[in-house]
């Protein structure tokens, strides 16, 4: 069974609200429909009422909250995530992910002083890589050069998302173009002291930085490039030095090796959010609310 399949299970086992805020768009309209059939979530649709009513049958409308928006559907999502008028929101089918952010970053804050971040759960079909080829890939949606603390963050909550979504131990790699001290320059540096930041904080995760992807993924690399490397060549948990790097690497992995890809899961909010790529299909919709909402029921 597919992690993408047992997730949707794990949904079903606890319903939770989950907002979507681009009733206006067919695909979530689509989605909703799904969701609404598979019995996923309680979805919360904010938009234009007369719109969504003529959408749906008498039936689906039953179960849906629809909540009428004469302002601007983000910012009243946020509003009502903020007073707990719902668990998650999943948006951005058709909003950038800068104006997702502002709107959340405004309203509904951070936990803590703590950088947002992005990113995304992977499952590589007919991969023996990562656990089974899932993974998390971060930071891929949103701080284009972090500092060597920002880094740091990323990998810890991004190995806490692993370990709750997937139920496994996380096995982190701070990916570099260096394996090990192989090569020096400033960009490593920062991979570096990241590295050595998770360690004093989170001793007991096994982590490895800075380490190429071949020595992060194949253990007989690992082995010669790295021989005391904790994660062993067997790395589930990749954390990219920018935003250049992972983005690039996510779309790469989901287009050539026809990757599933959902997110950006985005973290450090008070409540979980997914973002999604205004290029999403009625699937990855589905896919976010299911993920959202099982982040909600934790």
């Amino acid at each position: 069974m597919s992690i993408l399949t047992q997730i949707r299970e794990r949904a079903k086992s606890n319903l939770q609200r989950i907002i979507l805020c681009e009733a206006g768009d067919s695909r979530i309209i689509r989605a909703t429909r799904e969701i609404i059939s598979q019995q996923i979530a309680r979805i919360v649709l904010v938009g234009e009422k007369e719109t969504i009513l003529s959408s749906f049958s008498l039936e689906e409308i039953k179960q849906l909250e629809i909540v009428n928006s004469d302002e601007d559907p983000l910012y009243l999502s946020a509003r009502l995530l903020k007073e707990g008028r719902a668990d998650g929101l999943v948006a951005g089918a058709t909003r950038t992910t800068a104006d997702v952010l502002k709107s959340l970053i405004s309203i509904l804050g951070c936990k803590d002083s703590l950088s947002i971040s992005g990113a995304f759960l992977m499952e590589v079909a007919n991969c023996s890589s990562g656990e089974e080829g899932v993974f998390i890939f971060a930071d891929c949606g949103v701080i284009p050069e972090p500092s060597a603390k920002q880094l740091a963050n990323i990998a810890i909550a991004s190995a806490d998302l692993f370990r709750l979504l997937i139920n496994k131990e996380p096995k982190v790699a701070m990916l570099s173009f260096s394996t090990n001290g192989s090569a020096t320059h400033r960009l490593l540096d920062k991979v570096i002291e990241a590295t050595n930041i998770v360690k004093e904080i989170s001793p007991d995760l096994k982590i490895d930085g800075e380490i190429q992807a071949d020595a992060a993924l194949v253990p007989e690399i690992a082995e010669r490039k790295f021989p005391g490397s904790k994660i062993k060549g067997k790395a589930n948990v990749l954390i990219f030095p920018d935003l250049n790097s992972g983005n690039i690497a996510y779309k790469l992995t989901e287009r050539l090796a026809k990757a599933r890809a959902v997110g950006p899961l985005l973290q450090n909010l008070r409540k979980p959010v997914s973002d999604l790529s205004r290029g999403c299909a009625v699937q990855d919709i589905v896919d976010a609310v299911a993920v959202t909402a099982v982040r909600a029921a934790t």
